[in-house]
């Protein structure tokens, strides 16, 4: 049947002229011939320039090559074909156009909208999947999903590096989750700084990363691991060392990613187990330098009270292990401190009204010395600092010998010191001893101590 309406050609004419869509025409090796007033505007290209210019050299390099057999296909079949084309305009920047074209007798007519706007931000949103949005590394997506297409023998010798942030939970028990994430962040600019430019760092955890370095020798991993190591044996985060245990291995031949990953992620560990312990007595030491730091009477509390529970250790015939043990209870007891508020820091007296704040850092001093393995054994000793003799400490629970004879002598020993550092008289210490025997302080280790002062 006829149709009745169909469009008049003088309302395509100026449809074409008022869109801002792009419609060029070319013949069939795909020369451009004629094209819309927006044509030049849109493309950023000088008209004369664009007359009889090859559609397909509009395209970028990568638009052509993705598309190559389709392009092909398209013209030798003489049909047609909608997709987004990539293309570079003539100010150098790229836009996307979803475009549609057909054959028509011998001519090609194509019909573009501009949808840069669209796929810039769909762009974006694929980037950000790939990214981890506290460092700007890769992630983990990017590890499992993009990772995978380096395994072809054009990459070989392939090296895959392992690296996890040392005791990271530590610090975060520590200092809170902020100084954490700062901590990740560091040592993932340090990793970044310190790999070849062709080289991928990727945080695939929380504290754990990974780099693959293709095409690489042994020397440039070599040299990669000790620029790593030694920028980071001069960063600290609040007076703590950061450090990472690596563990790195170098694929010869196709088919071994996998298995190298493993190898590599076995070096890590081993490596981690083999520092952890010495590693970990020294971040508390970092944490009591950082305690020191913003309360300096926290040192003099220390040191007392460490040399006061010596003394009672030797006066009650300890053996050299056990008043060792004392001591590190007595040096490290207020480790627990560093959570406090800085107003409760730096100060012998807390009011009524501050102590329940006061009294949390015996809770966090458990915990850090549950970290450790030189300290494991104390962490209850330490957290019931605030128990007393009669049960009348904060739990209520606990009373006389039920409460570990390391936890009373320290209970002593901070009681002594405290007034020592507050300029208290022999005999004023003594009386403070007796007026609280028997309810703070055990009888028995109260007379042995006033033997002492």
């Amino acid at each position: 049947m006829k149709n009745l309406h169909k469009i008049d050609l003088s309302v395509l004419e100026k449809f074409l002229e008022a869109t801002k869509d792009l419609v060029l025409v070319t013949n069939n090796k795909g020369d451009i011939i004629s094209y819309n007033d927006n044509a030049p505007s849109i493309l950023e290209l000088d008209a004369t320039k664009l007359y009889q210019k090859n559609i397909f050299d509009l395209l970028t390099t990568r638009a052509k090559q993705d598309n190559r057999n389709k392009i092909e296909d398209f013209i030798n079949k003489k049909s047609s074909m909608s997709d987004t084309a990539e293309v570079l305009c003539g100010n150098g920047l790229i836009k996307y156009f979803d475009m549609t074209a057909v054959f028509l007798e011998d001519n090609i007519i194509i019909s573009a909208k501009n949808v840069t706007d669209r796929i810039s931000i769909q762009v974006e949103l694929e980037t950000l999947s790939y990214k981890d949005s506290l460092t700007g590394l890769y992630n983990r997506n990017y590890f499992v999903e993009v990772i995978p297409s380096f395994k072809s023998v054009k990459n070989l010798p392939l090296s895959i590096t392992v690296l996890d942030i040392n005791d990271l939970k530590l610090i975060n028990d520590a200092f809170g989750h902020s100084v954490g994430d700062k901590t990740i962040v560091e040592v993932a600019q340090i990793i970044k700084n310190n790999i070849p430019s062709r080289s991928y760092a990727m945080r695939i955890g929380g504290d754990e990363f990974v780099v693959i370095m293709p095409n690489s020798s042994d020397d440039e991993i070599n040299n990669m691991k000790n620029n790593i190591l030694a920028t980071l044996s001069n960063k600290k985060i609040n007076s703590v060392h950061v450090s990472v245990a690596l563990g790195t291995y170098n694929i010869k031949t196709i088919g071994g990613f996998d298995n190298g990953y493993n190898i590599a992620d076995t070096r890590m560990y081993r490596q981690k187990q083999l520092i952890k312990h010495e590693y970990r007595l020294g971040i508390l030491n970092d944490i009591m330098e950082h305690l020191f730091d913003i309360s300096p009477i926290d040192k003099k509390i220390s040191e007392g009270v460490k040399n006061a529970c010596i003394v009672i250790g030797k006066q009650l015939g300890f053996k050299p292990e056990k008043i060792n043990q004392l001591s590190l209870l007595g040096y490290y007891h207020n480790i627990g401190k560093i959570i406090l508020d800085e107003s409760l820091l730096n100060r012998l007296d807390i009011n009524d009204d501050e102590k329940e704040d006061y009294m949390m850092f015996a809770n966090k001093s458990y915990s850090l010395f549950s970290s450790s393995k030189e300290l494991f054994s104390l962490a209850r000793d330490a957290e019931l600092v605030f128990e007393n003799y009669d049960a009348s400490g904060i739990s209520q629970s606990l009373a006389n010998e039920d409460i570990p004879m390391f936890a009373r002598i320290l209970k002593i020993a901070i009681a002594i010191n405290r007034l020592e550092i507050k300029g208290e008289s022999r005999q004023e210490i003594l009386l403070y001893l007796q007026k609280y025997k028997g309810t703070k302080y055990d009888p028995y280790l109260v007379d042995v101590a006033s033997g002492l002062v």
